[in-house]
């Protein structure tokens, strides 16, 4: 009998050859298809709490179609009504669309909420991608800590100025 490789490279093999090869990669899918592995549940995201306010939530993938801070704040506050069932509301501070200089949105932005329970509230309803504004499904989290300093020079040695480059301020 001719090996595996002769098999798939000869174009002279019989029916009868290949019956064997054939009936044993049968029997590998069909047991293959008994064993079903259910995948693991969605783990909670281990958020970063602050201690102390400000209680900010990052909000990416938004919509180009929000128009201003105060419209971003009403349909934050819409998300939070529609996942609770109506049955919670949130207390927001500020909420702000980052832009670039030239006015053009970046597609997220910071919600700022009076109280811990109001920023963890919209996370955790928010969990698994069930947040959603304008049809587009949102990424949130905590907001990092803002950073001291953004004083528009680079302190190595590059000149400052472009955001990019560490020069040019807080983008919050």
């Amino acid at each position: 009998m001719k090996s595996w490789a002769d098999h798939c490279s000869s174009d002279e093999e019989s029916e009868d050859e290949m019956r064997p090869v054939v009936s044993v990669l049968q029997e590998e899918e069909s047991d293959d298809e008994e064993e079903f592995i259910a995948p693991p549940p969605p783990q909670r995201k281990n958020y970063h709490w602050p201690n102390s306010p400000p209680y900010t939530a990052f909000v990416g993938n938004l919509s180009f179609q929000l128009t201003d801070d105060d419209q971003f704040g009403q349909e934050v506050e819409a998300v939070v009504d529609r996942l609770s069932g109506g049955s919670k509301q949130v207390a927001i501070k500020k909420a702000t669309m980052i832009v670039e200089r030239d006015g053009k949105r970046t597609g997220f932005g910071y919600v700022e909420f009076e109280s811990l329970d109001d920023l963890k509230l919209l996370l955790e309803l928010g969990e698994g991608g069930k947040a959603e504004i304008m049809g587009r499904r949102l990424n949130l989290d905590v907001a990092s800590p803002r950073q001291g300093g953004g004083g528009g020079r680079d302190r190595g040695g590059r000149g400052g100025g472009d955001h990019r480059h560490g020069g040019g301020g807080d983008h919050r």
